[in-house]
């Protein structure tokens, strides 16, 4: 009895160890092996054996905009090294999914429009030309309302352009609260849709009349806090760092320099090294070294509404490992 006994305990232990292995050690990808070797060229800085492999992939899977979406989504992983190839594919998308159905259309137009906000220098007016044909395509989809209104923020200056902005991303919210679709996708994109109207009023403050000024940085504060308590565990580092980004620049122009120090400090933790985000670094540090501690104390509390949101904390609990 005992001799079954210990034979059981040994086949447990056994059959625990193999399960652990396959969980940690040996848990297969879920990314298609050709992804899956473009990602870790881009890893090793190899862009021609990334663009082979991705090329393979999409040689397989002709006018398929899953496949170019796939594609599209692993470069914009690699904002520092892959900002060339995200463009290359995304073009091509839109030419080789012609036939497509709309909304997969409208998806790869929108695609189009951030790789050409991420070029250096960025290609604006490309951008807001590819956004709005995806707009046309769907223009009743919440991730279209929101992208676009986004995309018309960040490359325009024009009131009537960040008015329109306003207007989109409002009424993708606007959907999205009306949902009741509580999936991990879903709950993205309203925190991405809140990040985008916070960063709306913030680029509203910016290019707006100064005596506007104050408040639209206090509502897009408020709204931005409300995007990064909203990230889902799950958020890309990519666009985790973007929404820290925001948070600080509007904590910067309220004139909150310590909360905009910590909230930078959290999108380089993102990302080391995300350049718009150490740039902001410098001019914060700037601010703060011209600024006393006590002044800009009294200040804040003189001038700056108190917000029922919490503020962020330095060391995310979902901060994903570094690439």
């Amino acid at each position: 009895m005992r001799w079954l006994f210990l034979t059981f305990r040994v086949i447990l232990v056994c059959c625990i160890g193999l399960l652990l292995y396959y969980l940690l050690i040996d848990r297969p990808s879920p990314l298609p092996k050709e992804l899956l070797v473009a990602r870790n060229s881009l890893l090793h800085g190899d862009e021609a054996e990334a663009r082979a492999a991705l090329d393979h992939y999409l040689d397989t899977h002709p006018h398929d905009p899953t496949a170019y979406l796939e594609v599209i989504g692993l470069c914009e992983n690699f904002p520092h090294s892959a900002s060339d190839l995200l463009l290359n594919y995304a073009q091509r998308a839109v030419q080789d999914c012609s036939n497509a159905d709309s909304t997969s259309r409208s998806r790869l137009y929108l695609a189009l429009a951030d790789a050409y906000t991420q070029q250096k220098p960025p290609q604006n007016q490309q951008a807001r030309a590819a956004a709005l044909q995806g707009l046309n395509l769907t223009p009743d989809d919440p991730q279209t309302l929101n992208d676009t209104g986004y995309i018309l923020a960040i490359t325009s200056s024009d009131p009537d352009a960040l008015k329109q902005a306003q207007i989109l991303v409002a009424k993708a919210l606007t959907k999205l609260q009306h949902s009741f679709d509580f999936s991990s996708d879903r709950s993205e994109l309203y925190a991405a849709a809140e990040d985008s109207y916070g960063w709306v009023l913030y680029r509203q403050a910016v290019c707006g009349p100064k005596s506007q000024a104050h408040d639209l940085y206090a509502d897009a504060v408020e709204m931005l806090l409300q995007a990064t308590s909203d990230l889902p565990k799950n958020t890309p580092p990519v666009a985790a760092r973007t929404y820290y980004y925001h948070l600080a620049a509007a904590y910067y122009g309220l004139g909150q320099y310590e909360l905009a120090k910590h909230a930078i400090q959290v999108a380089l933790l993102y990302d080391p090294n995300y350049e718009e985000a150490l740039q902001e670094q410098k001019i914060i540090e700037a601010a703060l070294a011209k600024t006393p501690s006590t002044e800009s104390a009294s200040a804040g509390t003189a001038t700056t509404p108190q917000l029922s949101t919490p503020t962020p904390k330095l060391t995310p609990a979902s901060l994903p490992a570094q690439k």
